[in-house]
């Protein structure tokens, strides 16, 4: 994984360039963590495959997220954008940073639906090549996965609304899609193996940076802080009974942790890895440790 080799190579050769490429592919990664969470607890039958790039004659696609369904391949292009999310009547899309209700900052972006409409074409050319499909249709959709983020489509053309969407509204998107009418239908074996030709095709290729995210990323308040907090509890929870820090709850669950900071037990019953014994366990100390924090 790019974020780890990263992280090792900062270690031994800190540099400020190094440790924005960290944050960046942090930020991702979190957000990324989340849909794939949608995804996998969505109860229907789909292959999801994570972090695809795959490069056809001159042309390459990074794919954040590939989902094969029985009646099409979905492509998810996750944004984990600071700011509020609005795409008007010509579609074009921007961003805002609110301080109380009042714009304090406003900026256009490239829109990455012609982002993901273009993994969309270079994946199609690929999967044709191969034989691996012919009118199997490929769909796209952007995620915004910060849950503070408020996405307004209002003025957007319908397609474009549907295709826009936050990560609590991905499953439903699936679901109404797959209850619409498909030139194919795939039975277990031929889903299998069009998930095998993807990875296959897949081949390691330095990640873009995201200019945007680029610039947002020395916008957001720097997590270490809560990160180490957080550790630092559940290493003397772990102790305390005897544990190792990972019995307590895994990275991952941390990761989500610092993507979602909850602030009451409700929310962190959302976070991965958290049911009902461990909210009630660990809730409160942790709904401390965020409140201070914020």
């Amino acid at each position: 994984m790019q974020l780890e080799v990263y992280k090792r190579k900062l270690a031994s050769e800190p540099s400020e360039a190094l440790a924005t490429k960290v944050k960046l592919l942090a930020l991702g990664s979190r957000g990324e963590a989340q849909v794939l969470f949608e995804l996998q607890n969505a109860f229907l039958p789909l292959h999801i495959l994570h972090d695809i790039q795959v490069v056809h004659n001159t042309l390459k696609a990074q794919i954040d997220i590939v989902v094969v369904t029985r009646k099409f391949i979905l492509l998810v292009e996750v944004k984990n954008y600071f700011g509020n999310i609005v795409v008007n009547a010509k579609d074009e899309f921007s961003r805002q940073v609110y301080q109380g209700n009042r714009v304090v900052f406003q900026e256009g972006f490239y829109s990455p639906l012609r982002q993901v409409e273009r993994q969309a074409e270079v994946l199609k050319e690929c999967l044709t090549a191969q034989g691996l499909i012919k009118r199997l249709p490929i769909r796209y959709v952007v995620v915004f996965a910060n849950n503070k983020t408020i996405l307004d489509t209002t003025a957007a053309n319908e397609a474009v609304t549907k295709q826009v969407i936050r990560t609590d509204g991905l499953v439903n998107y699936i679901k109404q899609a797959l209850n619409e009418k498909s030139p194919a239908y795939l039975l277990d074996n031929h889903m299998t193996e069009i998930s095998l030709g993807i990875k296959a095709l897949h081949t390691s290729i330095e990640k873009e940076v995201d200019l945007l995210e680029q610039k947002i990323v020395n916008e957001m308040p720097d997590d270490d802080a809560l990160a180490q907090a957080i550790k630092k509890w559940r290493l003397a929870t772990a102790t305390a009974q005897g544990k190792k820090a990972f019995h307590i709850f895994s990275d991952k669950t941390l990761e989500d942790l610092l993507a979602k900071k909850p602030t009451t037990l409700q929310a962190l019953s959302d976070v991965y890895g958290f049911g009902d014994t461990k909210v009630k366990l660990y809730g409160d100390d942790l709904i401390r440790i965020i409140r201070s924090d914020s």
